[in-house]
């Protein structure tokens, strides 16, 4: 009766009533959206999406990242460990301090038992003293990590050197006429500390070399070792060991790159007869630290590998 008496049917105001809460008002009278207001029956609503948040060990496993990478975040860590450590001793110093003063036991005993708290607090303070000097001794005393590139112009990858080679009598390898081999070498210091007084020392295994030009050559590199296995030319001996001098005064900073002077490979010959893949060994040495690192070596003559790796892997960029 009372729809009759209204004039309006019922089927509307029941519609109106089922699509009411399409818009609500937030607190400052505005309508707004909500997703689950104009669901249908028997229609799924849509999927909301909740913001995931870090996990704790993701949490942890980024500050461990960085308090290992970042320098300042170390330091910002060390003290904010030792600063806390000696607040917390001095805090806990003086509430049993108050204790035993406000004891009930005799003043002979309270004194005694305040002079045990204070040496405790002393011996405590002592020992943090001591690591933060022992921490701070291996801070500035670390080991450097020295990695090594070595690249040939357009002979090869960096670390992956090939050499086109002639076929000379009796077998013997020799690179092509009017090719020089200029070997570039750089050094990257990996680590925060520095490389002091630094030296590298190149030997060719199965290999004999000379100088392009052996008097520039030869203020910048030492020679350690020759060969006479073959008559050379101008029946000179080949290089097979040289050494490279930084001195005391040179250093490689920590996260820092250095380039070496560089190789004149003008002439190069390989060894025949033994049978075994040629290689190069770089024997990098600094103040407490030493490293080697081997490179195989491959010719190509007439187009042909004489060396290819049986692992055929190849060096990274950096070793």
């Amino acid at each position: 009766m009372g729809a009759v008496a209204s004039g309006r049917p019922a089927t509307k105001r029941a519609s109106s009533r089922s699509f009411s809460g399409a818009y609500r008002q937030d607190a400052s009278g505005l309508p707004r959206d909500d997703p689950t207001a104009c669901r249908l029956p028997g229609v799924p609503g849509p999927k909301v999406q909740r913001r995931k948040g870090l996990r704790p060990r993701a949490v942890l496993a980024t500050a461990l990242d960085q308090l290992r990478r970042d320098s300042a975040y170390q330091r910002r860590a060390l003290l904010l460990t030792i600063g806390i450590t000696v607040a917390v001793t001095t805090l806990v110093t003086v509430i049993l301090t108050v204790m035993v003063l406000t004891s009930h036991a005799s003043t002979a005993d309270r004194l005694t038992a305040v002079s045990d708290v204070l040496v405790a607090a002393t011996l405590l303070l002592a020992v943090i003293a001591a690591l933060v000097a022992l921490l701070a001794y291996a801070v500035s005393t670390g080991p450097p990590d020295i990695q090594l590139r070595v690249e040939f112009r357009g002979r090869g990858s960096p670390n992956n050197p090939v050499f086109e080679m002639d076929v000379q009598d009796g077998g013997v390898l020799k690179n092509l006429p009017f090719t020089e081999h200029f070997g570039r070498i750089s050094l990257k210091n990996v680590s925060s500390y520095s490389a002091k007084n630094p030296a590298v020392i190149v030997s060719l295994h199965d290999m004999a070399f000379r100088a392009a030009d052996p008097a520039s050559f030869e203020r910048e590199w030492s020679s350690m070792e020759t060969t006479d296995a073959y008559l050379l030319i101008n029946s000179n001996d080949g290089l097979t060991v040289v050494q490279w001098d930084g001195g005391p005064m040179y250093s490689i900073h920590g996260h820092s790159t250095r380039r070496l002077p560089d190789l004149q490979f003008s002439d190069l010959w390989y060894i025949p007869g033994l049978e075994k893949q040629p290689f190069l060994t770089f024997e990098i040495l600094a103040d407490g630290y030493r490293k080697v690192v081997s490179i195989l070596v491959d010719f190509k003559a007439n187009g042909e590998s004489r060396f290819p790796r049986k692992d055929r892997k190849v060096n990274p960029g950096w070793m």
